[in-house]
């Protein structure tokens, strides 16, 4: 299979714990080559509101939305990338509320 092809780009919420452990879970699995894991410093109901912003999230370009509000540039040019698969690891922190729009 095409390197290009078998890219899969893991985006975790936070800079350290999640971010060290979903490089170990995918070196233990072996395919620790053919991902790049990438910390995106906020929660899940900013990149919700960020996908919801245009109405209907299947009409959203992920990596484009993600390159958008990403200020460091070594980041936004993982997103220029072609990913066989993208990966979105979050978990709840119920000290973040839910971002309701109104």
């Amino acid at each position: 299979m095409d390197k290009e092809k078998s890219q899969i780009l893991v985006l975790v919420e936070g800079n350290k714990t999640d971010y060290n452990l979903m490089n170990k879970l995918l070196e233990i699995y072996g395919i620790s080559d053919s991902h790049e894991v990438v910390s995106y410093h906020t929660n899940i109901y900013t990149l919700y509101q960020e996908m919801f912003q245009e109405g209907d999230p299947a009409s959203v370009d992920l990596l484009q939305n993600l390159k958008e509000h990403e200020p460091n540039p070594h980041l936004k040019e993982l997103f220029d990338r072609r990913y066989s698969d993208i990966l979105l690891i979050f978990d709840l922190d119920p000290q973040d509320p839910p971002i309701l729009s109104g």
